[in-house]
């Protein structure tokens, strides 16, 4: 698969930051500028990336499912994607080269044929059980391999946005749901400890600082 670099957007808006979280403990601060709002028209704000794994992330988020989020322009490059995974292979040929081991047997010239034909055949069946051995080890390593590859999916799919809007009067209307996730976002977005937050008071002052009003936190 060809590698694409994308161009995002979100119309009406001068600036726009998302927030997308991945798994548990991962997360991703996007950053969406450059839109203007003239009388000769609208300028949509932007994100242009060729990352595959922020591509799929923004892709996967409710404002692009929903049509909130865009793709401005899509272009092609001359370079594979490339995604890393386990490869068994080491363990199939370590699998394939135990019965060669068991298949050279001295065996006396002094024996009669009656314990000549008895070797063989317990030469045989422990060939038989090494090979059977190795096609387990085989169907065990493909097992791993594929429930490492969904959990990476799973991963993927657990994507939760927190949305941002810019108004028009310069200030940052951020639609938050309580105090902890203001002085989370404050925390995030400008380096302040979250410690110097000990009252709402004092994050609203913060915010009204930093030209950001929080929606939804009276």
């Amino acid at each position: 698969m060809k590698k694409r670099k994308i161009t995002y957007g979100i119309s009406g808006m001068m600036e726009c930051q998302i927030v997308i979280k991945i798994g548990n403990t991962s997360k991703m601060n996007v950053l969406f500028s450059d839109g203007s709002i003239t009388a000769t028209g609208i300028t949509p704000a932007t994100f242009t990336t060729d990352n595959f794994m922020v591509q799929h992330a923004i892709e996967r988020s409710h404002d692009f499912k929903n049509g909130r989020i865009y793709i401005v322009r899509s272009i092609e490059l001359n370079e594979e994607v490339k995604i890393e995974r386990n490869n068994p292979t080491s363990e199939k040929k370590d699998s394939e080269i135990k019965p060669l081991k068991t298949k050279t047997k001295v065996v006396s010239t002094e024996k009669t044929e009656e314990n000549k034909g008895n070797e063989d055949d317990e030469t045989a069946d422990q060939n038989t059980s090494e090979e059977n051995k190795g096609n387990e080890d085989d169907e065990t390593a493909d097992q791993n391999t594929s429930e490492e590859n969904k959990g990476n999916e799973d991963d993927l799919g657990i994507v939760q946005v927190t949305e941002i809007e810019s108004a028009t009067d310069g200030k940052t209307k951020v639609d938050i749901a309580d105090l902890e996730s203001a002085k989370q976002y404050l925390s995030e977005t400008f380096g302040e400890a979250k410690s110097n937050f000990r009252s709402k008071k004092s994050v609203l002052e913060f915010a009204e600082s930093k030209n950001i009003e929080f929606v939804g936190l009276s």
